[in-house]
């Protein structure tokens, strides 16, 4: 978000939802994340370097988290653990979705 900028915030959503009610902004901008999770960056960084993040469901319901930043080596692990679980077919359609929204 700007430069010098040393760590950042991950915040993690958890909806449920059509895929349209999914990708709107509004909809995300009025719930609160279930977990938020703070990357501290072993040296600063200018505004707009990138961060990959990558998160994985479990059919246990963990979702693991792993981002990095290449240029400083930078990284956090993480998990969160999605409270009630997902029936198969709820997991099902998640990767559906998620597959959906990573080919687009």
């Amino acid at each position: 978000y700007k430069d010098g900028q040393e760590n950042i915030s991950i915040d993690l959503f958890e909806m449920f939802g059509q895929e349209k009610e999914i990708r709107d902004a509004n909809k995300v901008n009025e719930i609160e994340p279930v977990a938020e999770f703070t990357m501290i960056l072993k040296n600063a960084v200018p505004k707009g370097t990138t961060i990959e993040i990558t998160m994985t469901l479990n059919n246990s319901g963990l979702i693991s988290i792993h981002a990095i930043e290449k240029s400083t080596g930078s990284e956090l692990d993480a998990t969160y653990e999605v409270k009630g679980g997902m029936s198969d077919e709820e997991m099902d359609k998640a990767k559906a979705r998620a597959l959906v929204a990573v080919v687009q």
